[in-house]
């Protein structure tokens, strides 16, 4: 365009303009140098531009080209002028060039998204191994939902204590949910049924299963590091704030449930900003080695905290006099009591035989009815009894060994009654004898 303009011919420059031109060779071979992350698309006109006496090919397509790696080369129906102009959004050379945008957008917000990405798992894996990679108990949870019978477990979310403690418009905005049990009455696969309920609603949901004789699952510290690195999972600033202290080298006892709550907790991830309230689900507390810990710890933790705590555990003495001992935020209505009897699991143990009467070979349609509704009775709302007792019936052909069976306390009950035991043993002197009393005459009575 400048060779043809009559004020231009001259000028020296112009020849450095020339297809051939040494100078844009330098340009070209410079550029590429800065292009191998570039998504580049060049376009090229297809139509003579008119110049006063004569038409002319401004920008061929050879002109047009770079020569990068990847480039893309693509033609417009236009001249030099109206290449950059468009009469409507259906022209074909706007939809070309449209088409061309979004898919440099797209690749863009891939690229950005692949790199954030794998930032957030290297992040992620910085803190899990600065907090012993305590990991997150997705397994529990998966194993506790598959044993769930399907519609088992959907009465509690009809409690008005559970929809108080789930509504996030209910005072005060912190809150403490006890629901306490007998031993094996199906605790944990409630559990399970309010995380993935909470998860369902799309609610910031962290969890805890306690194992007893586990040393790694029956601590406080265990279940601070878990519910830590859960929270830093789905909250950026709580990514911060621990990241933040991996980075000024702060360290702390992972063993010491004290140390983690002051590090971890207050300095860390109680200082970290919170769009959405928290929901921890903490399973059989009755387990944790060091439960009594965990009570003060509540007691710290400030109103303006936006948090919600269920546990479930058997109802002790010592977990019910810490519940009631508990200071702000926890006062008034903050704390919800709850008790699970037979009559509340009752219709869930129907459902359980219900799917398992195949396991029963012995006898007539009827006679196994009846064998179902004895196994209920006897069962007296311990489900563990009726799995048992299933998984020995499962193997057994003769009716009157059937109904031996059910007058039989399974060998693998052991553990419960020793579990029972040990709890007894651990109490003071005084409480040990009272123990030994009463079994005495329960001996004595039978």
């Amino acid at each position: 365009m400048l060779r043809v303009s009559i004020s231009h011919s001259a000028r020296p420059y112009i020849s450095n303009l020339e297809r051939t031109s040494d100078v844009l060779a330098i340009l070209n071979n410079s550029f590429r140098h800065y292009t191998p992350d570039l998504t580049l698309v060049s376009f090229y006109e297809t139509q003579p531009t008119s110049l006063g006496l004569r038409s002319v090919m401004i920008v061929q397509k050879d002109s047009a080209q770079v020569g990068c790696a990847g480039e893309r080369v693509a033609p417009l129906n236009a001249n030099h002028r109206g290449v950059r102009k468009f009469g409507t959004p259906t022209e074909s050379n706007y939809i070309s060039v449209r088409n061309a945008l979004q898919d440099i957008n797209e690749k863009c917000l891939e690229h950005v998204q692949s790199r954030t990405e794998d930032q957030l798992h290297k992040d992620i894996l910085r803190i899990d191994q600065y907090l012993g990679e305590p990991g997150k108990p997705e397994d529990d949870l998966w194993d506790l939902e598959e044993a769930r019978i399907q519609g088992s477990c959907e009465w509690f979310a009809e409690r008005a204590a559970f929809q108080k403690w789930v509504d996030l418009e209910t005072l005060p905005s912190s809150q403490l949910y006890w629901v306490s049990a007998k031993p094996a009455t199906g605790k944990s696969v409630l559990s399970a049924y309010v995380i993935n309920t909470l998860n369902n609603l799309n609610l910031d949901c962290s969890y805890y299963f306690f194992r007893y004789g586990t040393k790694e699952r029956s601590t406080a510290s265990g279940l601070l590091l878990s519910l830590a690195f859960q929270m830093a999972l789905f909250n950026a600033s709580v990514r911060e704030k621990l990241l933040s202290m991996i980075d000024r080298g702060i360290r702390f006892d992972k063993n010491d449930a004290k140390a983690v709550w002051r590090k971890v907790f207050l300095l860390a991830v109680f200082k970290a900003e919170w769009r959405r309230t928290q929901y921890w689900v903490i399973d059989a507390l009755d387990e944790c080695s060091d439960f009594g810990a965990v009570f003060p710890m509540l007691a710290s933790i400030e109103p303006s905290i936006r948090i919600r705590v269920l546990f479930t555990s058997r109802r002790t003495g010592e977990i019910k006099t810490s519940f009631a001992a508990l200071s702000p935020p926890w006062v008034g209505e903050g704390v919800s009591f709850e008790e699970i009897n037979f009559e509340d699991t009752k219709n869930d143990m129907i459902l359980y035989l219900e799917a398992n009467r195949e396991r029963l070979h012995v006898g007539d349609t009827e006679q196994r009815q009846v064998m179902t509704r004895r196994i209920l009775e006897k069962s007296e709302g311990c489900f563990l009894w009726i799995r048992l007792v299933l998984e020995e019936l499962a193997m057994e052909w003769s009716l009157q060994h059937a109904h031996q069976i059910l007058e039989d306390v399974p060998q693998e009950m052991d553990p419960l009654y020793r579990r029972a035991l040990e709890i007894m043993a651990s109490k003071p002197r005084h409480a040990q004898e009272l123990a030994r009393a009463i079994l005495t005459w329960v001996i004595c009575a039978i």
